[in-house]
This record gives C-alpha cells, sequence and structure tokens, in this order.
C-alpha cells in the first residue's frame, strides 16, 4: 500500500507539472506578427459534406490576401467534393490532383507544397475550421529567424457526450505537445495545424525518409528539422483549429491505433521514453483498478484520491469549455484504453483508411 500511495504521489505531481508548463499562455509567441507569404496546403479525399464549409471560412480570412494562396490536392476522391470545389475555388485557391499511380496523404502533401509558392507552408485537413484571425497566430512565430516548425492547438469539436469524451481526451494531447515546446524539448505536433518553413522542407529531403510509413507527415517531418536545425526551430503558435470527432469507437480506435502504430517507427530516444512512460503510469493504473477488491477501503481511498486528481487536472486543461461528466469517464477508462491501444500497436498495422488500402 505504501509503494501505491508513494506512486500516487509522483503521479499528481507529474501532473501538476504538466498543468503548469503546459498552460497555453507559457507558450504563445512573443514576436511581431509577420507578412510573410504563405500557402495553406489541404490534402482531401471523400470530403464533400465539409469542403463548403472550410471554404467559406477561408474567404473570412483576414490575413492580407495578396499574401495568400491556397492548394487543395484531390487524393482520388470518390464523391463529388472535387467537382463541387473545382466549381468555387475562391480567387486565391487553385486545385490539384493526384496522378493514378500516388496515393496518401504525404503523396498529397508533397503534391501541394510542389506547386505551392509562399515560403511559410501550412498545413490542415479538410475537416477542420478556423477563425478570421488564425493565420496571424500561425505565422507570428516565423518573425523570429531560428524558427522552422510551428505547431498549434487543436480542438475536437462534437455535439455528443462521445464527442466530449474525445475533446477531453485530446486536450491531454495537446497539453504534454506545449509542455514539451515549453520545457525545450519538442516530442509533438499536430499535421491538422502545422506550419513550416518551405526551405527547411526542402533541407530535410521533405517526407521522403518516411514516405513508406502510412501516418506521421507531422510528426516525421519535426523530427527531422529537429536533427537539422536543434530544438530551438520548433515553437508554438497560437492559431487555433476545431476538427470534428470521430462518430463512433470503432472509428476512434481505429484512429489512435494508425497513430499509435508510427512510434515503432520512431528514431527519436526522447519520443519512445516519453511513450513507455505513459504506458508504465497507465498500465500501473490499470493495475490498481483490478487490485481494489483485494486492498480494501484504503485501496479505494487512493483509487478515488487519483480519480479526483485526474477530474481537476482535466478541467483545468480547458477552463472555458470544462465538461465534468466527461472528465470522470476519460479518467476511469483511460488507463484501459492506453494499454490496450499500446499493445495493440506493437503488432497491429492499420491497412485502411478513407475507405482504402493503406500503403
Amino acid at each position: 500500500m505504501m509503494v501505491i500511495g508513494f506512486f500516487l504521489v509522483v503521479y499528481i505531481l507529474v501532473l501538476a507539472g504538466l498543468a503548469y508548463f503546459g498552460r497555453a499562455a507559457s507558450v504563445r509567441d512573443t514576436h511581431s506578427p509577420t507578412g510573410a507569404a504563405v500557402s495553406i496546403v489541404i490534402p482531401f479525399r471523400n470530403e464533400a459534406e465539409h469542403l463548403p464549409t472550410q471554404v467559406e471560412a477561408l474567404r473570412q480570412l483576414t490575413y492580407p490576401s495578396e499574401n495568400v494562396e491556397v492548394i487543395f490536392v484531390d487524393d482520388h476522391s470518390q464523391d463529388h467534393g472535387a467537382r463541387w470545389l473545382a466549381a468555387n475555388l475562391p480567387a486565391n485557391a487553385k486545385l490539384v490532383s493526384l496522378p493514378g499511380s500516388e496515393h496518401g496523404k504525404k503523396a498529397a502533401l508533397a503534391a501541394g507544397i510542389a506547386h505551392a509558392r509562399g515560403t511559410i507552408m501550412i498545413t490542415t485537413d479538410a475537416d477542420c475550421m478556423m477563425s478570421h484571425d488564425w493565420l496571424q497566430g500561425v505565422v507570428a512565430p516565423f518573425a523570429n529567424p531560428a524558427v522552422q516548425l510551428a505547431t498549434g492547438e487543436v480542438i475536437i469539436s462534437g455535439s455528443t457526450f462521445f464527442s466530449a469524451c474525445q475533446h477531453v481526451e485530446f486536450s491531454t494531447v495537446m497539453l504534454l505537445t506545449r509542455a514539451a515546446i515549453r520545457l525545450g524539448k519538442p516530442v509533438l505536433c499536430n499535421g491538422a495545424n502545422l506550419a513550416f518553413r518551405k526551405s527547411a522542407y526542402e533541407q530535410v529531403g521533405g517526407y521522403a525518409s518516411h514516405r513508406h510509413v502510412a501516418s506521421g507527415d507531422d510528426e516525421f517531418l519535426m523530427r527531422n528539422i529537429l536533427e537539422q536545425f536543434g530544438d530551438a526551430s520548433v515553437a508554438w503558435h497560437r492559431g487555433v483549429v476545431e476538427t470534428q470527432s470521430q462518430p463512433g469507437v470503432a472509428a476512434f480506435l481505429s484512429q489512435r491505433l494508425r497513430w499509435a502504430s508510427k512510434w515503432r517507427h520512431n528514431r527519436s530516444a526522447l519520443a519512445r521514453l516519453v511513450a513507455v512512460l505513459t504506458f508504465c503510469f497507465q498500465a500501473t493504473m490499470l493495475g490498481l483498478w483490478i487490485s481494489i477488491p483485494g486492498l480494501g477501503i484504503p485501496g479505494f481511498l487512493l483509487l478515488m484520491l487519483k480519480t479526483l486528481a485526474d477530474v481537476t487536472f482535466l478541467l483545468a486543461i480547458r477552463p472555458g469549455h470544462a465538461r465534468p461528466l466527461a472528465s470522470l469517464v476519460v479518467s476511469l477508462v483511460y488507463p484501459l484504453y492506453v494499454v490496450v491501444v499500446g499493445l495493440a500497436a506493437l503488432v497491429v498495422v492499420p491497412h485502411r483508411w478513407k475507405d482504402r488500402a493503406m500503403a
């Protein structure tokens, strides 16, 4: 029991440290916005339901229009999205189609970047929404010439309780991303809200070194840039995008398994250490859950303490968007979720995405 109590104290201290270093205010850029020429690259496949809303959001951007180009890249869509987009492109946008011999997100991103004229590349997804001043926040860190890549906030949206749970769970990922950048040791980023200098992309060879891995276009590119330019080359930007939650448990687990499967290809000792420590923490929590019947009232009280710490932590991450019940459910389910997905990622390679076999 003493060992479990000590572990919980360490666990709570880790949560407090993450909350402190990952708070959004601590990683806001301190540089003035720049009027750099930017290219927004948006790969899509079968996104007809999302494209009209996103095109309207892009039209509302207040960044100087003469310094913005938008490049949509069609990854062999089978719905009417590409046809609709061709007839409704904004004045500063173009539509690129992948040739029949190429497919996948990395191929689409590479094709879009090859057509780009901007000095700063910005990637996002077709189902993402952004505010009118999004670009000002994205490009601001690049006023610092040392910054080669910047990542920002991605918020999971949706109207269901399961969406709220995904929002809470993904908030912890964003917190870890911010905390690592605040500490000068970036380990995560997100391609739904990512920006990088085209010159840095070309200098590290783009996606060539990890083209064979189905996912990880964002993190592997960041890792190559870190190796080439150092830890100070990665920053946090204050632009925020919202993306839709997964519609059900199966889709959610498939997405997370696809994300987790790339870790076997990660060369970063720090990133692997973070993954192992997270898994060990949550596996220990799962073991505590299983041991409760044999631990009696003291064990139950320790578990309640852990749950209270989790819920307090989760509510503190986004005080303006608190979801108490979802936070409680995530706290209780998270250990099992991490263990199952972590173990599955070691032996299962996802084979399908967007109704198509992945390379």
